[in-house]
């Protein structure tokens, strides 16, 4: 099989923690011994973030990434197919909400947010447009929509119509890099951004581009008393999971997908009551007990988010895909 995987819709310079989905996905393609070419669509602004599997798969280079978005949108939409033309591309894995919108390539699609569905004012009108409509088009173009939870799954039955075996609920995967830290580096990584012995950490913080970098989250996590996050809609909660591998205890919104992804592994409150929330983090940091069974459940869910069964779940995918042909899982055309 013959994949081909675009990068280009996230910033080279500023990317959200989507560029670690990306880059693991491809050092995970790479790694499995048959089975999957990869054709890596890049462009010379993000290209080094693949250096890793420089030379275990191809590149196609293309003019744009989203440094300048409407160029990336016309990099994507009438550059990459011509590129694509001739290399026998079986598939093509779009991975960040929108596809090709036009052409006969057979395509799997990743929805990763309806923010713009939930709350298009903090999208803006123009881009809440281009999502909405490019989401709906891609959606019925593609052979499989990929959601990374039950919940999202759901949410994009309800916004798009779209029949529920057509959506395929695979869990993402983090890094290996979150591990529990020794004793040593939390005092660093305390020291290094002046906090106190005990602190809460919220996750407004953990992007690698916001400060503190991508190397001192692990100890920041391991040093927390907890990990907050009140969000209000989510679709998946990376965070959750890195603090889950790192032994983190959690305590977070009630709503959406991270009751899914938490799996009894946090303490879930109202987001929209703060008191809760309070008596929450007292008792976390008062209750020893409760911290570290916390910390344990989190450690054993955290096993569900790996990059081996991430792989194996959408090699699967893909395959059914091809054997199917045009026709959908219902017996109709899509």
């Amino acid at each position: 099989m013959n994949l081909a995987l675009d990068t280009i819709w996230e910033h080279p310079d500023t990317p959200s923690s989507a560029i670690d989905y990306l880059t693991g996905l491809a050092e995970e393609l790479v790694r499995r011994p048959r089975g999957i070419r990869l054709s890596l669509i890049v462009s010379p602004r993000n290209r080094h973030r693949f250096a890793a599997v420089e030379g275990g798969c191809d590149f196609v280079v293309v003019p744009y990434s989203n440094e300048r978005r409407l160029l990336r949108i016309a990099t994507q939409q009438c550059v990459t197919p011509r590129r694509l033309a001739g290399r026998a591309v079986d598939l093509f894995y779009a991975a960040g909400n929108v596809g090709l919108l036009a052409g006969r390539l057979p395509q799997v699609v990743k929805i990763n947010t309806l923010q713009h569905e939930q709350m298009p004012q903090a999208v803006g009108l123009v881009r809440s447009l281009y999502r909405g409509w490019g989401m709906r088009r891609s959606v019925a173009l593609a052979r499989r929509i990929c959601a990374n939870t039950e919940d999202t799954k759901r949410r994009i039955c309800s916004a798009y119509g779209v029949p529920a075996d057509k959506v395929v609920t695979i869990f993402e995967a983090v890094s290996e890099h979150f591990q529990p830290a020794p004793p040593p580096l939390q005092a660093a990584v305390r020291q290094r951004f002046h906090l106190p012995e005990r602190f809460f950490l919220f996750s407004s913080a953990l992007y690698a581009y916001k400060n503190p970098a991508l190397a001192a989250l692990p100890a920041l996590y391991s040093a927390a008393t907890a990990l907050l996050y009140p969000s209000f809609s989510e679709t998946f909660g990376k965070p959750l999971v890195e603090a889950m591998r790192c032994g983190t205890p959690i305590i977070a919104a009630d709503a959406t997908a991270i009751p899914e992804v938490l799996g009894g592994a946090g303490l879930l409150v109202d987001p929209r009551d703060p008191p809760a929330l309070a008596a929450a983090m007292q008792a976390v940091a008062l209750t020893p007990g409760l911290a570290a069974e916390l910390a344990r459940r989190g450690r054993e869910r955290a096993q569900a988010f790996t990059w081996r069964s991430h792989g194996d779940r959408l090699a699967e995918l893909f395959q059914r895909v091809l054997e199917e042909g045009p026709t959908g899982p219902v017996g109709r055309r899509l």
